[in-house]
């Protein structure tokens, strides 16, 4: 929430948050303006236990709730938990094709490819030595991208977890669940890593969304929606006011309807 804010947001009646983006093991966290504490554990699984237990201390309660879990994974720099560490070892992840396909790219694309922005660069300390053009340096490219798909099968755990959790208590139906991100990322597209360009690697965002009788499963919606819709969207579904002066517009119809 800030590099070194880590005070309690308004609007909320609970809120547990930590200085910077937290660290993949053992992070200092803070609830609700009190003691900075570390946490033993890996993120993903510490905050998605912290989700469920609050859910759980309100469990007989029958007041609606909104619950909003956010995971460090898959920032870099990337850390699977240790389970996870060796999962994709035999696959291979060669260069994008589009990272050889730069001539009539502008001169800042070719120029980045030796930062830390580009393919023959750090790779977010997964290669020691940079740049490194060689055709070796392609296994350090490999053991990034596996580590950045080991985090996010902790993710796949943790919502996993949450629906669970809210299946064994009665409420899954009756919950609106949506699954996002705030960004796409760039895995050696157009020679490119993280997130800082507008290609569609880093503007294309997951959007899953549950709630029977609302959205059919497995419906696909080819729409454009933004993150700023969020808002007005849970409220209108929720049968809530509006906020006064938002931008965004529900997608509940979008959704019902596909259009």
């Amino acid at each position: 929430m800030g590099e070194e804010d880590d005070s309690m947001r308004p609007g909320f009646d609970h809120f547990v948050t930590h200085r910077g983006q937290g660290k993949y093991f053992d992070t200092e966290f803070r609830a609700n303006n009190g003691k900075r504490e570390v946490v033993p554990g890996y993120y993903t699984t510490v905050v998605t236990d912290m989700a469920i237990d609050w859910m759980a201390e309100r469990e007989e309660e029958d007041a609606p709730f909104l619950l909003m879990l956010g995971h460090k994974a898959p920032h870099s720099f990337y850390f699977p938990e240790p389970k996870y560490e060796n999962t994709f070892d035999g696959v291979r992840v060669p260069y994008p094709a589009s990272a050889f396909s730069l001539e009539d790219k502008p001169v800042w694309i070719k120029q980045r490819l030796n930062t830390w922005h580009g393919i023959y660069g750090p790779l977010f300390d997964w290669r020691k030595e940079f740049p490194d053009r060689s055709a070796r340096a392609m296994l350090d490219f490999e053991r990034m991208v596996r580590a950045y798909w080991g985090t996010i099968l902790s993710v796949d755990d943790s919502v996993g977890r949450i629906y669970d959790y809210l299946k064994a208590a009665g409420k899954l139906d009756n919950t609106l669940f949506i699954f996002t991100s705030d960004n796409g990322l760039l895995e050696g597209e157009h020679g490119m890593v993280d997130k800082r360009t507008g290609h569609d690697p880093s503007l294309h965002i997951p959007l899953v969304v549950r709630y029977p009788g609302l959205i059919e499963a497995g419906k696909v919606v080819d729409a454009q929606t933004l993150t700023l819709d969020f808002a007005s969207t849970i409220l209108e579904i929720c049968q809530a006011p509006a906020l006064p002066k938002t931008q965004g517009k529900s997608w509940k119809k979008v959704g019902k309807l596909g259009r």
